[in-house]
């Protein structure tokens, strides 16, 4: 028989095997959350390309028939979340350059030219985060090590990565160059590095008076509530802001909110094929919530029970779950 000191071992390896497993888990689903934000990001370009092609008089060039467009809609922008140009996870080297210990950082190069970091995906999604900024105007970079590169500036600190293939190195190297020659034939624009911190960053685009979310909702009749997928009186809060009483009414993809199930004023319609991300479930002063990160809008569902909570989250998610795939 195995002596309890064999077991424990053993027990411990185990249990070393299982938090490796995990891990690994967890970062493959990280990865699925920024493709599918990556996704949804694609989309929105090639749906303006659309418009404008569709929009354009005859004899017009592609770029003459995008200046109309983007004149027309300016009114209209949202802010887009997305995950830049180039994204995932890096051993960031602590202890300045050429030091042997790094920690993994999630990390994320937007088309702004900058670079931000999280310890994770999840992390990167949370307002009360603080986040790497790494402005890329005047850096220069270097292969290190196997996999490595680094970043060195004339003032600035200097960062030091590693990826893990030299493929991955290299994608990363042409991403950050290419970066930051668009930043040097650009004119200068100053970057608010304090706006940055905090969750992921949005892009502005235009995208119409009828995407993400619009007012008022249509009138509340019977026909309406008859062809609803879920509908009752909930609390919703709306970007931040106080919770409330509202009727809400789903009728997929769309989901109207109402002061009231006999007011129409304040109403609003939110479409939910517009969430990159399925409806995350929480607790918050009292209530269970669902909540949603549409276009420029973070909107909260609060329920009195988690059934109750649970029962929406569902019809949220089946409604639009075309969107997630």
């Amino acid at each position: 028989m195995a002596s309890n000191e064999e077991l424990v071992t053993k027990l411990a390896a185990a249990n070393k095997r299982i938090d490796a497993q995990a891990e690994q888990i967890e970062e493959l689903e990280d990865a699925v959350k920024a493709l599918l934000c990556c996704y949804h990001d694609v989309q929105f370009k090639l749906s303006q390309l659309d418009r404008s092609l569709r929009n354009a008089p005859a004899g017009n060039s592609t770029t003459e028939a995008a200046d109309a467009s983007a004149a027309t809609t300016e009114a209209n922008a949202v802010e887009v979340p997305v995950y830049g140009s180039c994204f995932g996870y890096l051993h960031k080297t602590t202890g300045g350059i050429g030091a042997k210990s790094s920690k993994k950082r999630w990390v994320v190069l937007q088309d702004d030219g900058v670079l931000y970091y999280w310890k994770s995906v999840k992390a990167s999604t949370l307002d009360s985060v603080d986040k790497g900024v790494i402005e890329l105007t005047n850096y220069t970079l270097d292969t290190t090590g196997k996999f490595g590169f680094k970043m060195s500036h004339p003032t600035k600190r200097a960062y030091e990565f590693h990826a893990e293939t030299t493929s991955d190195r290299q994608r990363w190297m042409v991403a950050i160059e290419n970066a930051i020659l668009r930043k040097q034939s650009s004119s200068p624009a100053s970057v608010d590095l304090n706006a940055h911190r905090g969750s992921i960053s949005t892009r502005t685009v235009s995208v119409g008076k009828k995407i993400a979310s619009t007012t008022p909702a249509p009138e509340l009749t019977p026909q309406l509530l008859e062809s609803a997928a879920i509908k009752d009186a909930i609390n919703t809060s709306d970007g931040g802001k106080p919770w409330k009483k509202s009727y809400a009414c789903l009728v997929p993809p769309l989901l109207h909110v109402y002061e009231s199930k006999t007011s129409n004023a304040n109403s609003v319609t939110y479409d939910l094929k517009l969430c990159p991300t399925p409806p995350t479930i929480g607790s918050e002063s009292g209530l269970f919530t669902a909540k949603l990160a549409m276009l420029g809008v973070q909107l909260k569902l609060g329920f009195a029970s988690e059934q109750e909570c649970n029962q929406w989250a569902s019809a949220l998610l089946s409604a639009s779950q075309e969107s997630y795939l």
